[in-house]
């Protein structure tokens, strides 16, 4: 059985919604449900957190509790807590398909696995802050600012690099400002630009060893 589905089962036999959960938190509900539903992988800080806030959650619907003032309560119960539920929180997922940064706090940074071959992080992680693109790069060479080629690969955009989406591009750039197009400069440019432009054929026809 998944965390999800347990810690579901759990949420389900101490009667508390994803919405008071969630307030216990100090986080949307559709995070709750994300957790629930295994798209997204809680960290052991996030996993504990949310356990925490179960049971507090719970705590409150007992009949005859009533909140204690902040006057009466102990140093420990204070301030450093209240404070947890904004802390900037890691979450982990596997696929970039699950990111939808409007369901997650802004404070948030996500641990992706990376599962596109040809990547220099393939089957490591990426890491992500809130509204990031999902960058993924198989070759990159930079000789300084106005000299350098790269082949990458942006994942599940729609807008920010229409052009490049879902498939291996090529990025160069060659310009003068740091210094003189030199011969040398020139042909050190169109070496990496061309051995990148076959690089970027073979992912794509998903030919290149990995």
């Amino acid at each position: 059985m998944s965390y999800g589905t347990t810690f579901r089962k759990m949420r389900e036999h101490f009667g508390v919604s994803t919405l008071e959960l969630a307030r216990e938190m100090g986080h949307g509900d559709r995070l709750v449900s994300m957790i629930e539903a295994g798209r997204l992988i809680p960290t052991k800080t996030l996993a504990a957190k949310a356990t925490r806030a179960l049971v507090e959650a719970h705590k409150k619907k007992a009949p005859g509790y009533s909140a204690v003032s902040a006057a009466d309560q102990e140093p420990s119960q204070t301030a450093p807590n209240r404070q947890e539920g904004n802390d900037p929180m890691t979450i982990m997922l596997h696929d970039a398909a699950d990111i939808e940064w409007h369901e997650l706090p802004s404070d948030v940074t996500v641990a992706l696995t990376c599962n596109i071959p040809g990547c220099q992080k393939y089957r490591s992680e990426h890491v992500l802050n809130w509204g990031e693109s999902v960058h993924h790069t198989a070759f990159a060479w930079r000789s300084d600012e106005q000299c350098q080629v790269s082949v990458d690969y942006y994942e599940g955009v729609d807008n920010t690099h229409p052009l490049e989406a879902n498939t291996w591009a090529v990025n160069g750039l060659l310009g003068d400002d740091d210094g003189p197009l030199t011969p040398a400069r020139v042909s050190a440019f169109l070496a990496n630009y061309n051995s990148a432009a076959c690089l970027a054929a073979e992912l794509n026809a998903g030919e290149a060893s990995c």
